[in-house]
């Protein structure tokens, strides 16, 4: 009988479930022709089925050897391997098949099988986890049919997408070469757009090498997930033992931190300096800077050294500030060979204060506690004599550009005639710029101008003898605050949010204007008058400075837990402290500016103002470009419409009350939940105008709520004795099934559609004999009811 007929009558008892009887066939044909690699391969299918995996890989491994060109024989081997553990191996050959028929579909699939077996089993056995994993790494050398697998195909073939994690797999089976593995898979260290494979290997392996902040990192992204959620809430438990061990200690010896600007830039990064090196007190950290930033740190304990320039060494972790960019750009082929992983950083405009943006840092290194103040090098400055004299310093100071040279503010001069009036001796400090840019006769006669003479150093030395210091946004200031002297500080066009100094002692002056802030929005190239700055007047600025109240301080966090004690003092409101009333200040949140001159918003308005408050607004679509600048003006009560779309984190950083008043019925309009469900639980307060809707509120986390019922003003809305001249009116908005209504109305009768508001809607209420309202809540009364 020939080969072919022999096999294929094996095969049909194979099939017949005759499995001894096949084999037994296959078995005789193999005596006749020992090297034919069809009987090897179905000899090792029949090991297989029979419980006999050892005994199958040694069938399709020589089926192998006598055909390399047939992936039958590597399909069946692999699964093989990884059902009895040869994991090594497992990944060697998925790496060499992957190489060798490139683009077979099926080759793909298995491999990536075997990909997502090797991450979940070394996700399950990593807590023992060491080098025996890859235990069957030596078998490679004493194993001539294994040979092959240690040298990869030198065939440039069709790269899957699977190539980089089996390559990945590879380095880290032959020498447990983890980190590299990672760089392997992620050599830009992205983070988001993962695939949950790649998350949960990034994690792994992180791991492997105590990197447990990396490991946390990737894994924290594989949570919600489904299939590999309870793998990577392991792997996070996982760290907690090895946080505080000598292991994680030795695996973050070298931090670089990259941060490219200027002097106030510096000032807002020594708070997660410092948090960094309460996480890792034994890590060296370099930070990448211009020199003049240097001074700043320089000489801070937790500072290793300072560098202007990258040069060639070996960092473990690279920790990108949001002032990076160009650095990255510059050095990018060296930065990524140098560190082990990178970390950046993120900044979200007008959300954001830049201290909280660059402690993202160390928050990924699991600093949860406090945000350390500021802090800044100094060296003795003597060059001035002002005893029994008060110490004023003024610093016109910001990078010398036409761009920022709007932050300059124009009547330093004159404020420092009525300083020394006042008794005070008024030093002037800045750079080389601001030395041949307000020199001679720009300053008043007594007035001590040291631009340009002292250091970095020395300006903080000479600042921490102040009394006050005044100046706009720029370094100095930011240094002034950290020294916990009183500080001043004029801005116009830059985001207060961002850059308002830190510290104990901080009092920030402006003008409001429309047009301010306008940074990070077009206006910012459009300015060219800067009226921002030159609006903000001497008397003002002086006054603030004479005010018995010490400036109240920039800390973040910050909430103020007191209750408002409100007076009412003929029909006027006033807020109540210790020492004196002032008029209570209402921040109003909404849309009243898009949609005035009517509105809740407006009418509220009204009726504070009539009672006395201070008002203010801020509007969803009006202010959407510095919304969130606006969003923290000073006030003593925010009140908000709706809330639809303000992040929670915004909210809990409003200094003062907040209240939210929503309008809508919860019970009726879908969006309502939506929106509730997103910020509502971050108010201090809440109200609802419809009493039966308490409790649905207190299932998205609403503590504090009551109810407030709407109302309508009563000069507007009024009795009035007119003709009538409508059988029916009809109010609300016209929203597709009713203007469906309107089309069949106007069929048969004299249809009259306008649009009104105020005194007009209650002319027309007057004027129908009907005045129909279709609520669509079950329990909620509409505001037209009142009305």
């Amino acid at each position: 009988m020939t080969d072919t007929n022999l096999i294929a009558k094996a095969e049909k008892l194979f099939l017949e479930g005759e499995v001894e009887q096949a084999r037994t066939q296959f078995e005789h044909a193999l005596e006749e022709n020992p090297y034919n690699a069809e009987i090897l391969n179905n000899l090792g299918v029949i090991s297989h089925e029979s419980g006999d995996p050892y005994t199958a890989e040694a069938y399709f491994l020589r089926a192998i050897e006598n055909d390399n060109e047939t992936k039958d024989s590597y399909l069946n081997l692999l699964p093989i391997l990884c059902e009895i553990g040869s994991v090594t191996c497992t990944v060697l050959l998925a790496d060499y098949m992957l190489s060798k028929f490139p683009g077979q579909r099926d080759v793909e699939q298995q491999v990536a099988e075997v990909i997502q077996f090797i991450a979940k089993d070394f996700a399950t056995k990593i807590p023992g986890l060491t080098a025996s994993y890859w235990h069957d790494r030596n078998i490679l050398k004493y194993s001539d049919l294994y040979q092959f697998l240690l040298f990869p195909n030198k065939k440039k073939n069709h790269q899957p997408e699977l190539t980089p994690f089996i390559h990945a797999l590879r380095i880290a089976a032959e020498k447990d070469a983890y980190i590299d593995a990672c760089k392997l898979m992620n050599p830009k260290f992205q983070i988001e757009k993962k695939s949950p494979l790649e998350y949960l290997l990034l994690s792994c392996f992180w791991l492997a090498v105590n990197r447990i902040y990396e490991c946390r990192l990737f894994a924290s992204f594989l949570l919600d997930d489904k299939e590999y959620g309870p793998l990577a809430r392991r792997l996070l438990d996982l760290t907690i033992p090895k946080e505080n061990s000598r292991a994680v200690a030795d695996a973050y010896q070298h931090i670089l931190i990259v941060m490219e600007e200027g002097i106030g830039n510096m000032v807002m990064l020594t708070p997660a300096l410092q948090a960094i090196h309460q996480r890792l007190p034994m890590s060296k950290i370099t930070v990448l800077c211009s020199d003049i930033a240097a001074q700043i740190i320089d000489d801070l304990p937790y500072v290793h050294k300072t560098i202007s320039a990258l040069k060639a060494e070996k960092f473990d972790l690279v920790l990108n500030t949001i002032w990076a960019q160009q650095t990255i750009k510059k050095y990018e082929t060296s930065l990524y060979e140098q560190a082990d992983f990178h970390f950046s950083s993120d900044f979200k405009i007008g959300i954001d204060h830049e201290i909280e943006a660059n402690f993202r840092l160390a928050n990924f290194l699991g600093h949860g506690g406090p945000v350390p103040e500021p802090q800044v090098c100094s060296a003795p400055c003597e060059l001035i004599d002002f005893t029994g004299r008060q110490l004023a310093v003024l610093a016109n100071t910001t990078v010398n550009n036409n761009g920022w040279e709007r932050k300059r503010w124009p009547y330093y001069p004159q404020l420092a005639e009525k300083l020394m009036q006042d008794g005070y001796q008024v030093v002037v400090v800045g750079g080389a710029d601001e030395a041949k840019k307000f020199s001679g006769k720009y300053w008043p006669q007594g007035v001590q101008d040291l631009q340009g003479q002292l250091s970095l150093k020395e300006t903080a030395g000479l600042i921490k003898k102040a009394s006050i210091f005044i100046g706009n946004d720029s370094g100095p200031a930011h240094m002034a605050a950290a020294l916990g002297i009183p500080t001043y500080v004029l801005f116009g066009p830059s985001l207060i949010s961002k850059n308002r100094p830190f510290g104990k002692q901080v009092a920030v002056l402006s003008k409001e204007m429309p047009c301010s802030p306008c940074q990070y929005t077009e206006r910012w190239a459009k300015c060219t008058d800067w009226q921002c700055m030159a609006s903000l007047t001497v008397d003002r600025v002086f006054d603030r400075i004479k005010n018995t109240s010490a400036p109240q301080g920039c800390l973040l966090g910050r909430k103020d837990s007191h209750e408002l004690k409100i007076v009412n003092r003929q029909n006027k409101l006033f807020v109540k402290n210790d020492v004196s009333e002032e008029p209570l200040r209402i921040h109003l949140v909404g849309k009243g500016v898009t949609n005035f001159p009517w509105g809740m918003e407006i009418e509220m308005q009204r009726v504070f103002e009539r009672m006395g408050c201070e008002v203010m607004q801020t509007d969803y679509v009006a202010h959407a470009n510095d919304f969130a600048n606006r969003f923290f003006r000073p006030a003593h009560l925010m009140l908000v419409f709706r809330g639809s779309g303000i992040p929670g984190e915004l909210i809990q950083r409003v200094p003062y009350k907040t209240v939210l008043w929503y309008q809508d019925d919860v019970f009726a309009a879908g969006h309502v939940r939506k929106d509730l469900q997103y910020n509502a639980r971050f108010f201090d307060h809440v109200s609802t105008f419809d009493n039966n809707a308490i409790m649905e509120y207190k299932k998205y986390g609403v503590e504090k709520i009551d109810w407030l019922p709407l109302g309508a003003t009563p000069e507007i809305y009024n009795k009035q004795f007119l003709p009538k001249k409508y059988d029916v009116s009809f109010v609300g908005n016209i929203y597709p099934n009713r203007k469906a209504l309107f089309d069949r109305l106007a069929k048969k009768f004299n249809l009259h559609v306008s649009q009104a508001f105020a005194q007009d809607a209650a002319r027309i209420y007057n004027e129908a004999k009907i005045v129909l309202n279709l609520g669509i809540g079950k329990t909620g009364i509409q505001q037209r009811v009142f009305e």
